[in-house]
């Protein structure tokens, strides 16, 4: 990944409920201790800074909690919309 494109916190989708779409969670989890990143070969480039984002023991706060438990998936649409904002 690309020192300029070195981000201080990732949105994730994580399981916390039964499987399917109902069990997913969106987390912030800020960069902090156990989580590394690694860079992933691409064949369109190396611009778009694509990596590997490894969680190890990584702790997240209640709070980092991106609307409602179990309900990620419904929050990913906003989420891509932010994203896409300059």
């Amino acid at each position: 990944m690309p020192s300029h494109r070195r981000p201080a916190a990732f949105v994730v989708q994580v399981r916390t409920g039964e499987a399917g779409i109902g069990g997913v969670s969106l987390l912030l989890i800020e960069r902090t201790e156990g989580l590394t990143t690694e860079k992933i070969p691409v064949s369109y480039g190396g611009s778009a800074g694509t990596a590997l984002v490894i969680l190890e023991d990584v702790k997240v706060p209640v709070e980092n909690l991106l609307g409602e438990e179990n309900r990620g998936f419904q929050g990913t649409r906003l989420v891509r919309c932010a994203c896409s904002i300059p």
